[in-house]
């Protein structure tokens, strides 16, 4: 009687320990799932930031254009500037003239 009970015991034991893995199985490969659901959305946001950046530096680098700065100005009526570097390189400009 004793085997008996010793032997229910261990099965209950080893059916509780299979029941506890299968529920650590399903819970890790659920957050495996969500991790990967994640990692794709965040790469086609990037992907979507990436080519919104290139329109932008694209849309950036026509608006550069010293020439097409030159006219807008002109147009603006706005005043040209010339010799800049030497305003920064020298610090006592406005007090020698």
């Amino acid at each position: 009687m004793i085997e008996n009970i010793t032997t229910r015991t261990s099965n209950i034991n080893l059916l509780v320990l299979a029941c506890l893995l299968v529920v650590w199985a399903a819970f890790l490969s659920n957050t495996i799932a969500t991790e990967e659901y994640r990692e794709n959305l965040l790469k086609e946001k990037l992907s979507e930031l990436e080519v919104e950046n290139n329109a932008l530096v694209s849309k950036k680098s026509h608006t550069s254009d010293l020439g097409a700065l030159l006219v807008f100005g002109k147009e603006a009526g706005l005043v040209e500037q010339r010799n800049i570097e030497y305003i920064f390189e020298n610090n006592d400009v406005a007090q020698a003239r």
